[in-house]
């Protein structure tokens, strides 16, 4: 959602606010949702990453090239007591600032994004259980990621393959300092215990905040507002 035209920040805080209604709603194996955040997405991608990803997407390879020449191409210095101090060139990652960086941070989270669909496509059972029978996979809002999903630890490690299969590609890897899950208050203690040794997430307790915005569950309270 994030830098996308027409899309607003809030459509994702009011979409999670509903799915936290049916966190507790009673399913084989209860509701479980991560919360997710890219380490340094900007510092760490991995360039071949990018120009691989855009040429799956139909990006000619002279557009590709000029794209290469614009990453590629910038010298960086070191200001000390005052002065530069020689120049050198970066191997990864993007400049924050430049107007361009966002377009392909878009593409990079795309790719994840149309993993985590295709695995839900092909792994129905992992849905998040709702009330009404809505189905969404996971919301994206620049480097956050929320990822709806059933709490069987089988279907946790088909989640967990395919984050680490990004890492490997992409250079990008989780926060650990600001991961966490959110499990059904059906979940047995044993099957949250065993969660957060599969995924070394933190297991959160309501409410949360998510883009700035506390995310709760039942009764408003006065200091959420």
């Amino acid at each position: 959602m994030g830098f996308v035209k027409g899309r607003a920040i809030m459509d994702n805080i009011l979409l999670v606010q509903e799915f936290y209604q049916d966190l507790d709603v009673r399913v084989r194996g209860c509701n479980l949702i991560l919360k997710l955040d890219i380490a340094k997405a900007y510092d760490n991608i991995d360039w071949n990453f990018i120009y691989r990803i855009l040429n799956f997407f139909g990006f000619n390879s002279i557009l590709i090239k000029l794209i290469r020449n614009c990453v590629e191409g910038a010298y960086f210095t070191r200001i000390v007591n005052g002065s530069s101090n020689g120049y050198f060139k970066s191997s990864h990652g993007l400049r924050q600032g430049d107007p361009i960086s966002p377009a392909f941070f878009i593409i990079a989270a795309k790719f994840l994004s149309r993993g985590l669909t295709n695995l839900y496509m092909n792994t129905p059972s992992l849905y998040f259980r709702t009330l009404g029978d809505f189905f969404i996979s996971h919301l994206c809002f620049a480097d956050d990621f929320i990822v709806f999903t059933n709490a069987y630890v089988n279907r946790i490690h088909k989640l967990m393959d395919s984050f680490y299969q990004f890492e490997m590609v992409s250079g990008l890897s989780l926060n650990k300092n600001k991961r966490c899950f959110i499990s059904s208050k059906r979940n047995p203690n044993d099957c949250i215990l065993g969660i957060k040794a599969l995924t070394g997430f933190m297991h959160g307790q309501l409410p949360i905040i998510y883009l700035g915005v506390p995310i709760f569950k039942d009764r408003k309270n006065t200091f959420l507002f």
